[in-house]
């Protein structure tokens, strides 16, 4: 259907004559500079129309696409000027998606105006992708909603932990999210309920002075003395293994790399497929009671080079199993995110090592929307008491 419609757009309807118009006014406004950011978004809306029904126009804030604060603050600017004009051409277009629609045989061409609506209010920073990478971004979004719905609440009877110091790394792509005008209404209530407050307080102290009783000492009496908890500590590694490595030369991709404290790195598999079944070992000296595991999922790589962030083009853990020799295993998820993440651990785990296995993954696709197999682990601490 997709084919099908692309040859609807260009024959009879000469889309193609409108991509290049598209693509051309796009060229004219960036070579005046100041309009740069509108032309580029232009360029991209050019390329879309070349195979409407076969691609879609995103946000490059959704494929973590890192840009100079100085062009991002200008590019808001500019978007704000062009806004007045975006909106006129959004009424004009869906104007004409319903003269199209009626005629029966424009539905072809009421589809693709009404797929640019969004780009016609606002082409500043957005680019053209395959569908395959929009439905991606839209599952993820899906799927990060459910997790923050049933993100599971903390148990009571945990024992008490105490993070481990800070360490030195490479800080991770902030996420991508917008706090604005939608939620105005919450700052007001905000404000309300602080006034209320307020008012209340100076009105109970007003009322308190007027009718004052006298005080009453009452001596303190000692607290008891708590029991020390041991903090946790981060067990030094002491030997790795695991079940398959990259046969590429990259010093990068070996199983001391998941140790090595930079998230730039990462131990990646080496087997075909997603890597469903692989491990990764970690051992210490001693038995150790284990308090926690954090590990950073996937490749966490990020270069100003055709490849870019390397964490959306690679596989990243979403489930996996931990097993200590001794004790039952057991299974945890964990969220498509970047950065450390803790995988909660039963009380009275003890051993000497650990075994990560990968059970699932979230996949990873590149720039034209073909699966990337690759799986692996940027970093894993494991933190406990001796």
């Amino acid at each position: 259907m997709h084919v099908l419609g692309n040859i609807l757009w260009h024959i009879p309807f000469l889309g193609f004559l409108t991509a290049l118009a598209a693509f051309l006014s796009g060229l004219l406004l960036t070579i005046t500079v100041i309009w740069a950011p509108v032309g580029l978004g232009l360029m991209e809306y050019g390329k879309f129309l070349l195979a409407p029904f076969s691609r879609a126009m995103v946000r490059k804030s959704d494929l973590n696409v890192q840009q100079n604060r100085i062009w991002k603050t200008y590019s808001t600017i500019v978007m704000v000027l062009y806004f007045p004009l975006g909106l006129l051409l959004c009424l004009m277009a869906i104007v004409q998606i319903v003269s199209s629609a009626l005629t029966i045989l424009g539905i072809p061409v009421a589809l693709v105006i009404a797929k640019s609506l969004g780009t016609y209010l606002n082409p500043v920073n957005k680019q053209c992708v395959p569908r395959a990478v929009r439905d991606e971004l839209e599952r993820r979004r899906a799927q990060e909603s459910v997790e923050r719905t049933l993100a599971p609440r903390p148990e009571p009877h945990r024992p008490v932990e105490v993070a481990p110091p800070a360490r030195t790394a490479a800080p991770s792509a902030p996420a991508s999210g917008r706090v604005g005008g939608s939620h105005a209404w919450l700052v007001w209530v905000i404000l309300g309920v602080m006034a209320f407050a307020g008012g209340a307080l100076a009105l109970h102290l007003f009322l308190g002075k007027r009718s004052a009783s006298p005080v009453v000492e009452v001596p303190e009496a000692p607290l008891p003395e708590r029991p020390s908890v041991a903090a946790p500590t981060v067990l030094f590694p002491r030997h790795l293994r695991a079940s398959s490595v990259s046969p590429s030369k990259k010093s990068e991709y070996v199983a001391a790399a998941a140790v090595d404290g930079n998230p730039e790195t990462w131990w990646q598999e080496g087997a075909a497929g997603d890597g469903i079944g692989e491990w990764l070992e970690i051992g210490w000296d001693q038995m150790a009671e284990v308090r926690e595991i954090r590990l950073i999922s996937g490749y966490q790589k990020t270069r100003d080079d055709r490849f870019g962030d390397r964490w959306f083009l690679n596989n990243r853990l979403r489930q996996l199993r931990v097993e200590v020799p001794g004790n039952p295993p057991f299974e945890a998820f964990l969220a498509d995110r970047k950065g450390f993440q803790s995988v909660p651990v039963p009380a009275g785990l003890r051993g000497t090592s650990a075994r990560l296995v990968i059970l699932d993954v979230y996949p990873g696709y590149n720039a034209a929307g073909n699966r990337v197999q690759d799986s692996g682990i940027a970093e894993v601490e494991i933190l406990g008491v001796r």
